[in-house]
């Protein structure tokens, strides 16, 4: 329990580095030593280095397209596997909020339709954005 005895709240779905920030307040961590912290899990998470041209599209086939690919990964909102949330594609098409940025290599492509007969870029990384006058903020990312 808290030095305070009270509980806190956490939502589903809470981002881990969220909960370990509201505990380290609540026990009353100095904010140096959470931002050190802070600072040494990214590092850690964002090691992994990836190569590729660096695309900010509202196209279309890009949201369609956003996590069906040929680098072995997907989300829900896939198409070519019915992801639960394909339909949310749509909705990022019709946003006027919403950016994807994303990361490919030139040389290597999807294809897709009947036949194959449509190629497209292969996503390495993707990730949206949402874009207001007052803000940007990130919707979670997906990569190989």
């Amino acid at each position: 329990m808290p030095p305070d005895n009270e509980s806190f709240k956490v939502s589903k779905g809470m981002r881990p580095m969220r909960i370990i920030t509201k505990l380290a307040q609540k026990y009353g961590c100095k904010e140096e030593v959470l931002e050190k912290f802070r600072i040494w899990h990214s590092q850690i998470l964002n090691n992994k280095h990836m190569d590729g041209e660096l695309c900010l599209s509202i196209h279309p086939l890009d949201f369609m397209t956003m996590s069906d690919n040929d680098n072995d990964w997907q989300s829900c909102m896939n198409w070519m596997n019915h992801g639960d949330y394909r339909a949310g594609t749509i909705e990022c098409m019709n946003s006027p909020y919403i950016l994807m940025a994303y990361l490919h290599n030139p040389k290597h492509k999807m294809t897709f339709g009947s036949w194959n007969e449509y190629e497209w870029n292969s996503k390495h990384w993707r990730e949206l954005f949402i874009i207001y006058p007052e803000m940007i903020t990130e919707v979670k990312g997906y990569c190989f």
